[in-house]
């Protein structure tokens, strides 16, 4: 159920392993140099941290910081006496019992939950992370939408009804990194259980927001914080997309889109002046290491999606016709 092995994050597909990241496992990558040279964004912190001043009013009753000898500073429920802690029995011990967090690993199991739904459950640091299969990650329908991406995308169309331009709110920007928060955390789910077409799924839904978010920014500081992330979500949506036609046993199938891949990720690093990068990327050395195996073990020069393109760059429309064909049968 869980999917790691020594320092990276893996997978398997094909017989070959998937890197969740070539540097930092179950993490978001540092910025590329040259992109943004500013503090990467941690989601973990600079998302979802808790801060007791934004705690709810009504919460915040509820608690009192109390100072403990042995303890330092700690929260407590407030109670009618003072020095005694009303007890919940809600913990989660059991569903920690033998399933030890390990550092630099994605671990990640699907399980039934008591009502008999399937869920999964990701082991981070100080507990678990559970998610739903479908819809957003936490069964949430903000607005009375499946995503909050969707809602946004009503409020839009609303907008442009109206003659109205339609920019991100702060509320919307604290909302939409949430919901991006929550697909990065099933999609590294989904490459670490071998659920490939899921894990394409949720990259496809997190580069679509990316574009929504990008299209209708408030600010430039806002767009550069989420747009040097869209490597890092191509990169696993090409692992998993070369990693389903892998299990298919179609190899040319994987090698095309591991060149689709590179393709999107070289469009990215030229987009941002960095395109001298591109080949010391960690990223793409690890696509292109996966796209050379497979063309040895399987002795492929050229796809036939490649010979396509071949033929039609060189006028030979007849060589073109039969590769259609070729590629009609194939798929």
């Amino acid at each position: 159920c869980c999917g790691g092995r020594g320092g990276p994050a893996w997978g398997e597909w094909g017989g070959y392993p998937v890197v969740i990241h070539p540097h930092a496992a179950g993490s978001p990558p540092p910025p590329l140099a040259g992109i943004n040279n500013a503090a990467p964004l941690d989601p973990l912190h600079d998302i979802v941290a808790f801060r007791p001043n934004r705690v709810p009013a009504t919460h915040r009753r509820k608690v009192q910081w109390t100072e403990e000898k042995s303890c330092g500073w700690m929260a407590r429920p407030r109670t009618s006496k003072p020095g005694k802690v009303t007890v919940v029995n809600q913990d989660i011990d059991a569903a920690l019992q033998g399933w030890d967090f390990k550092v630099g690993m994605v671990q990640a199991r699907q399980v039934q939950a008591r009502d008999g739904r399937q869920i999964v459950q990701m082991r981070v640091d100080l507990g678990v992370l559970q998610i739903e299969l479908t819809g957003r990650p936490d069964g949430q329908r903000p607005h009375g939408f499946a995503t909050y991406f969707e809602y946004l995308q009503q409020q839009e169309r609303a907008a442009r009804r109206a003659g109205r331009t339609f920019r991100l709110t702060d509320e919307h920007c604290q909302e939409a990194d949430r919901e991006f928060v929550q697909y990065y955390h099933r999609r590294v789910c989904w490459l670490a259980l071998r659920e490939y077409a899921q894990a394409v799924a949720d990259s496809d839904h997190t580069l679509a927001f990316m574009d929504f978010a990008r299209d209708h920014s408030p600010s430039e500081e806002f767009t550069d914080a989420h747009e040097r992330y869209r490597g890092f979500v191509l990169f696993h949506r090409t692992q998993a997309a070369a990693a389903l036609a892998a299990e298919a046993n179609d190899p040319e199938g994987a090698i095309d889109a591991l060149g689709e891949g590179l393709k999107g990720l070289r469009d990215f690093f030229v987009a941002h002046g960095a395109e001298d990068q591109f080949d010391e990327d960690g990223m793409v050395q690890e696509l292109k290491k996966r796209e050379e195996s497979l063309r040895h073990t399987h002795h492929i020069e050229a796809t036939l999606r490649e010979q396509l393109e071949r033929a039609v760059a060189d006028e030979q429309y007849e060589r073109a016709a039969q590769l259609r064909d070729a590629l009609r049968r194939r798929e």
